[in-house]
């Protein structure tokens, strides 16, 4: 289980009782806190976002080693996390955008999708594969766009409150 408290992400395990801090969140003046978390379905990577925008890619079963960060996708905290595929992460933004990232990639995100006009607050993966990805909002609206072709979501539904 991955839990964020304030500034630093830990990793506790059940059997032994042991916690361990594995990420420190990046970020912005207040000195940055941990706002989403998110294990590959396989559960050896963990991505941690933070309230500066920024995911940090951690090995959460061998090292708890810290691999990589990549760079931030959208405006204000990563909100929201989901792991497609081995290699595929969709991180949500405050500001309401939704990046793509391959993981495999230094830099910025591979793709993003149309933004949200409020803070994305749930994000997840077609669990058959990477190709539909769902993001929900705080403006209300629920939509699903292919990541392979991005530029304009394949539903959306904004009936909801």
């Amino acid at each position: 289980m991955a839990v964020g408290l304030e500034g630093v992400c830990y990793l506790y395990h059940p059997r032994t009782g042991l916690v361990q801090p594995v990420a420190q969140a990046a970020g912005g003046d207040e000195g940055g806190y941990v706002t989403s978390v998110g294990f590959r379905r396989d559960g050896v990577r963990l991505a941690v976002g933070s309230s500066g925008g920024k995911v940090e890619l951690v090995d959460a079963q061998e090292t708890t080693a810290h691999i990589s960060s990549l760079g931030g996708g959208g405006e204000g905290r990563a909100s929201s996390l989901s792991w497609g595929g081995p290699h595929e992460l969709a991180a949500g933004f405050a500001g309401g955008a939704v990046a793509i990232f391959d993981v495999r990639r230094r830099g910025g995100a591979a793709c993003t999708l149309p933004a949200h006009r409020g803070e994305v607050c749930g994000l997840r993966f077609a669990p058959d594969g990477v190709a539909q990805l769902a993001s929900g909002s705080n403006d209300h609206t629920v939509r699903v766009c292919d990541v392979r072709s991005p530029r304009a979501a394949r539903l959306e539904l904004t009936a909801h409150s």
